[in-house]
């Protein structure tokens, strides 16, 4: 292509690793989103950054904040929503 066959070598070597990477990254993201490592390995550093043992009252509480526990993908009825809030909304 370029008429250096160690330039196109080089190239070649390079598209392989960027393609090896991004299909070991995306098995990666998959295998944490089917176990939620994520979720738990948040949890586990929250605890520890709050010093907290085997307990975690401080962390679910933490957890339970209003503006944390809003973040969360709870499913919500819209039927129990306000009418100005659903209004609001939409």
């Amino acid at each position: 292509m370029f008429g250096s066959t160690t330039l196109d070598a080089v190239i070649g070597m390079v598209f392989v690793y960027l393609l090896g990477s991004l299909v070991v990254s995306a098995a990666n993201e998959l295998i944490a989103s089917l176990l939620k490592l994520r979720a738990k390995n948040l949890f586990s550093g929250i605890k520890e950054l709050l010093h907290e043992g085997d307990e975690s009252a401080l962390t679910s509480k933490l957890y339970e904040h209003p503006l944390i526990s809003g973040l969360s993908k709870k499913a919500v009825n819209p039927h129990t929503y306000p009418r100005a809030h659903l209004c609001w909304h939409f």
